[in-house]
């Protein structure tokens, strides 16, 4: 999350498992990505133990984390901790905010509930592997948070691109709520995504895994070109360098 369309003088981003998503590094970094935004980035693993000792690895790892994170909060005076899930971001949020007595919000994306009776998938299996777990952290997390938001609304002060950068090039002038349900899995083969029924809800009603015909015109999608142009490289073709520069530019 950027600074969220200036409402925040300067946001803190933190990813607590980094290295599980691919970090080589085994140190926690702090990345200065805009003048706004921080990135800390956190490891499951930050000590050479055998991975039999993993579950302590990953205790003493985050608590190293979150005693870093309880200084830098202080230090500069954040006003809020925000946490993107019930789960484990809440549960991380939820210490913190017992650390530092700073607001705890919790923004729930998703109905957990509904996808695992669907497909009896888990929120996040291998950090929290049984179903009455990650229930027992969400009931912890939603009952102690200062305050819940459901939902995920676009208009002209939110749009895609101020919550990750994956968004540049692919979706621009977005309005509506967003719902639905989805998954990230962690593996050793890689990161994967899932997703049942995601949707676009705006004044004009609700479009689920689709948007309306006549509720199109208001987003507009973009291609990222591809070396060839699509042609067979037949046609002289735009480098993806400068691509990225003039769409940069257009961002400002």
């Amino acid at each position: 999350m950027r600074h969220s369309g200036g409402y925040f003088d300067h946001v803190w981003g933190v990813h607590p498992i980094a290295d599980v998503a691919g970090k080589a590094s085994r140190e926690i970094e702090i990345i200065q990505f805009t003048d706004r935004q921080t990135i800390v980035e956190g490891v499951a693993q930050s000590l050479p133990l055998p991975r039999f000792l993993q579950p302590l690895n990953l205790l003493a790892s985050q608590w190293r984390l979150l005693r870093l994170l309880r200084g830098m909060i202080k230090e500069q005076k954040i006003d809020v901790i925000y946490a993107t899930d019930a789960y484990y971001s809440g549960l991380f949020g939820l210490i913190l905010k017992r650390m530092t007595g700073q607001p705890l919000v919790v923004a729930v994306f998703a109905n957990q509930d509904a996808l695992y009776e669907a497909t009896g998938a888990l929120a996040m299996p291998r950090l929290l592997p049984f179903r009455f777990l990650e229930q027992w952290v969400a009931r912890q997390v939603l009952s102690r948070a200062d305050l819940v938001v459901a939902g995920l609304t676009f208009d002209e002060t939110l749009q895609p691109t101020l919550l990750t950068p994956n968004a540049l090039g692919v979706v621009a002038n977005v309005a509506g709520t967003v719902t639905g349900t989805g998954r990230v899995d962690w593996t050793e083969s890689g990161i994967t995504s899932t997703g049942s029924r995601s949707g676009l809800t705006g004044h004009r009603g609700h479009s689920s895994g689709r948007v309306r015909a006549k509720d199109a015109d208001t987003i507009a999608f973009w291609k990222t070109p591809l070396p060839d142009c699509g042609t067979g490289g037949t046609d002289p073709c735009i480098d993806y360098s400068v691509w990225t520069q003039k769409w940069t530019e257009i961002k400002g």
